[in-house]
């Protein structure tokens, strides 16, 4: 209390205590507006492939039409995917669509369990035993998802993840 009269030259109690009153609540007030963290992002909604806005990012990308029809057959087998993170760091894919190369039918696969990891930029996926895929996170929101799979494969393309609506 002597501190605060001294760097503050407040002489009556009443409006020290008022203050200090002020302060704890303006201090209560920024503790509670923390940002979300990417985890809480990624656990807090149910995610989908937004193909449209992975489909006009694509037209910004310098694209072969070899990369550009890949891309678009990729997406169009994701439409109806949607991506469920655990805050166990257990990842769970639902409605894939795989084709089946001997019959030329698709199916829905069974959801397929995985596993998540984010570091620095990074968003780790894991759906085999053989590793994950590493994925450049360009821009994350609780309304948006931008990520590009990183390495050197000439069919790398930005993707583009939404909340899926309730």
């Amino acid at each position: 209390m002597l501190l605060i009269k001294a760097i503050f030259g407040i002489q009556n109690k009443n409006c020290m205590m008022r203050l200090l009153f002020l302060a704890a609540i303006a201090l209560s007030i920024f503790s509670c507006n923390k940002d979300t963290s990417r985890e809480d992002l990624l656990v807090g909604s149910l995610w989908r492939f937004d193909v449209k806005a992975t489909q006009d990012t694509l037209l910004l990308e310098p694209l072969s039409e070899a990369k550009y029809n890949f891309a678009q057959s990729i997406m169009s087998k994701l439409e109806s995917v949607t991506l469920e993170f655990k805050e166990d760091k257990r990842l769970i894919v639902n409605n894939l669509i795989i084709a089946d190369p001997e019959s030329g039918t698709s199916f829905v696969e069974e959801p397929i369990e995985g596993a998540w990891e984010i570091d620095d930029n990074t968003l780790h996926l894991q759906l085999t035993t053989k590793g994950t895929t590493p994925y450049t996170i360009k821009e994350m929101s609780k309304d948006k998802i931008v990520i590009v799979p990183q390495g050197d494969d000439p069919f790398i393309f930005t993707r583009v993840l939404v909340p899926v609506k309730k």
